[in-house]
């Protein structure tokens, strides 16, 4: 009996080239297509945004906080507030993960949505869930990121989806524990590069990281090595 599949041609049946295909060409598609067919409608509330507010930054707080020192680290209120506000967030989504039924039931999910499914877990309701509460975060992050900047301008997002991009491809797709620890190693990356490039081009370590990974471990540090068809 011989499989046929859109995803499994015949010059794909060895199983290095099919793996490199699925575990490096598969996601690097994916992150292109991603950008050139949501483009029109990035760029649609981009310049929507910049035709009603400018182009310039926006200030939250007209006047500029106070610094203090906080051991080594210099630092302000707004910015204090902000990080244990995601220490906080952190620590719950953690919880909520490993503690509560809700949770094992998300990450059985995110495992196996069929055999979750026939163990009497509704997926739907799973699914619209964990959707309203990634975008309840997002928004947050959004306050918290305009916070800590003190302003926003039209752009703002687009700055940093590299980094997001790197960081959870990192971490491993599909991985709570793994976006957390990619967004940890490339926001430290990203920050301390500038000591030894220019700091326009501190952003270039995380593209750096994300073909490092994309070729020597295209899984992630958390993912589980899968084959596409």
């Amino acid at each position: 009996h011989q499989k046929l599949h859109w995803m499994n041609p015949p010059f794909f049946r060895t199983n290095l080239i099919h793996d490199t295909f699925s575990m490096f060409f598969f996601p690097l598609a994916l992150f292109f297509l991603f950008f050139f067919l949501f483009q029109p409608i990035r760029k649609f509330f981009f310049y929507t945004f910049q035709f009603f507010f400018g182009g310039d930054i926006k200030g939250i707080v007209k006047s500029v906080p106070d610094s203090f020192q906080l051991g080594p680290i210099t630092t302000d209120m707004p910015t204090l507030v902000s990080a244990l506000i995601a220490i906080c967030v952190i620590v719950g989504v953690t919880l909520f993960l490993y503690k509560t039924r809700l949770g094992r039931a998300t990450r059985a999910v995110s495992d196996n949505a069929a055999l979750a499914a026939a163990s009497g877990i509704n997926v739907d309701q799973v699914v619209r869930v964990v959707w309203i509460l990634s975008c309840a975060m997002a928004a947050l992050s959004g306050v918290l990121l305009g916070v800590y900047l003190n302003g926003i301008s039209w752009n703002t997002g687009a700055t940093l989806i590299l980094l997001m991009f790197a960081a959870v491809t990192l971490g491993g797709l599909g991985t709570a524990n793994g976006a957390l620890i990619g967004s940890l190693v490339i926001g430290i990356v990203a920050d301390m590069s500038s000591l030894v490039i220019p700091n326009d081009m501190r952003y270039a370590s995380a593209l750096a990281i994300l073909i490092i990974v994309l070729l020597v471990r295209p899984q992630g540090i958390f993912g589980k090595q899968q084959r596409v068809g």
